[in-house]
């Protein structure tokens, strides 16, 4: 099922030339990058598959910005929901210029209790999602786009109790490489691997195992979405136009690469 609100701003402001595409934008990292870019001149297309009734809540958040903005509630991992978010923004924007392949999940299920489906499931908003996605976005992209896959620094340590989410975001590094070749020089195409950073991810963490996060970090405090967002403005700019095929750890010094 898909919802659709527009919030047209000011349609005629010559500073609202670009159009950034990201999913998973209703809350954390996702929802950061939206109002980074935002901030910085982009019409949005918006995805998120959490309460429909949330549309016109997400929309409100950027009205300050004075930016075109719509938002689609779909299920990436399904090829309908994937059309359904595709034709929306090609509709709206007829064109794209930054992907950022931000959705996810992860079930914390341990290897014993992983069964096919929940596998399936996570493989396919994490992975097949995004690469079916960014499949079905090629002919939109304008020269001189960047496409940004959000991977995690599981797909380098591993952990217990997630092991598909942690094969999911070793796929993404592997797309994003293969997609760094074979769509250049029109396209840049980048991941991200962020560490701990303070979302709903790990809200459900002790205490003590909070503490043990930071404490595994050279920088001694969580990351937040903002250093993530941070990241991505960079790669989708014009100060990163020589940088494809890289993956860039965000996560305070507990993993070098």
């Amino acid at each position: 099922m898909c919802w659709l609100l527009t919030n047209v701003i000011d349609a005629y402001n010559e500073t609202v030339s670009k159009t950034a595409v990201i999913t998973g934008a209703s809350s954390g990292i996702g929802n950061a990058i939206a109002h980074q870019l935002a901030s910085e001149g982009y019409n949005l297309s918006l995805n998120y598959f959490g309460k429909a009734e949330k549309v016109e809540e997400i929309v409100s958040q950027f009205e300050k910005y004075g930016n075109e903005v719509i938002v689609i509630h779909s299920d990436i991992s399904t090829s309908q929901g994937r059309d359904a978010f595709i034709n929306h923004t090609v509709d709206h924007f007829s064109s794209i210029d930054v992907l950022v392949n931000n959705a996810g999940i992860y079930m914390r299920t341990s290897f014993s209790d992983l069964s096919v489906e929940a596998y399936e499931k996570t493989l396919g908003v994490n992975l097949t999602g995004a690469l079916f996605l960014t499949q079905g976005f090629l002919s939109s992209f304008n020269e001189n786009s960047s496409i940004v896959f959000m991977s995690s620094i599981n797909a380098f340590v591993g952990s217990d109790h997630g092991v598909d989410y942690n094969i999911s975001k070793a796929g993404m590094i592997a797309i994003a490489r293969s997609l760094a070749i074979e769509l250049a020089p029109k396209v840049r195409v980048n991941a991200i691997a962020p560490g701990s950073i303070d979302t709903l991810l790990i809200s459900s963490d002790t205490r003590t195992r909070r503490d043990e996060r930071v404490d595994e970090q050279l920088i001694k405090r969580l990351g937040t979405p903002q250093d993530v967002a941070n990241m991505v403005s960079y790669l989708v700019s014009n100060k990163a136009s020589f940088v494809t095929g890289q993956t860039f750890h965000v996560n305070g010094g507990k993993y070098f690469s």
